[in-house]
């Protein structure tokens, strides 16, 4: 019997997942611009976050499962801090498990009838998200929020959701307003 690595490390010390298979990509304002209230002059190629993600398996097979790491730098947009886009999963019932690795942020859920509440993200924390919960990250710290996920592989990614309704507040520098 051959003994071999794990395919896959979480590396404590760059807080980063490598292995074989991993896919980075990165988002931009330009790409989330709509998120915000307000991104006029700010620079649209200004990198906001990095997620990487590896799966084993074929992803429409139900049972896999994501692994990802999600960074969020630091800094806001007019007032606005950075921010994931937010989404509800295409499959309702699909889950995820978020752990905070490092920095400081908060997780925003919003229900089926767009109840929004606030969960602090912090190094050790675990949040539970159920996938009819629209969620997104926001990094209200002066480093990196970074969050270890894990979810199925087929529970999509339902963006339309969240962008015709948005969420029920905005995280800004002067503190949590009320969206409207």
């Amino acid at each position: 019997m051959t003994i071999t690595p794990a395919p896959l490390a979480l590396a404590l010390a760059g807080l980063t997942i490598t292995g074989e298979s991993v896919v980075h990509s990165r988002k931009t304002l330009g790409e989330v611009a709509g998120a915000f209230t307000d991104a006029t002059g700010v620079d649209p190629d200004r990198v906001l976050y990095e997620v990487d993600v590896f799966h084993r398996g074929e992803p429409a097979v139900p049972g896999n499962l994501y692994v990802g790491m999600t960074t969020i730098h630091p800094g806001d947009v007019n007032g606005e801090f950075h921010m994931t886009r937010g989404h509800v999963h295409q499959d309702r019932r699909a889950a995820e498990i978020y752990v905070g690795v490092a920095g400081r942020g908060l997780l925003l859920l919003m229900d089926e009838q767009g109840s929004t509440r606030l969960e602090v993200v912090e190094p050790g924390s675990i949040h539970a998200i159920q996938g009819s919960e629209g969620h997104r990250l926001v990094n209200t710290g002066d480093e990196s929020l970074k969050v270890f996920a894990v979810w199925p592989t087929t529970a999509g990614y339902d963006y339309a959701a969240i962008d015709g309704q948005g969420f029920g507040v905005r995280v800004t520098t002067e503190g949590i307003v009320t969206a409207g």
